[in-house]
């Protein structure tokens, strides 16, 4: 599990992590499934309101997971002078 934190984190691709993370994204996904049509069926309330935040939130998670997967955990190199 290390070995596969240090690669990832050299930016070198490790098929396990993108099938796990690319897979965790799937639920999240799922989940905005089920409170979209949740949303459809309800009344316009505060309860609906939360609902539709919560289904953005998993929607978001879930397209970042699916399409950029292990990605997300590369290392971002810094302008100089951001370093300051």
């Amino acid at each position: 599990m290390t070995t596969m934190i240090k690669r990832l984190g050299r930016g070198e691709r490790c098929w396990p992590a993108e099938i796990a993370m690319r897979t965790a994204g799937l639920v999240p996904l799922t989940l905005f499934v089920l409170l979209w049509r949740a949303l459809c069926r309800r009344p316009e309330d505060p309860i609906g309101f939360v609902l539709a935040v919560m289904a953005c939130l998993c929607l978001w998670l879930g397209l970042a997971l699916t399409l950029e997967g292990a990605g997300l955990l590369r290392p971002v190199p810094l302008p100089p002078r951001a370093l300051l």
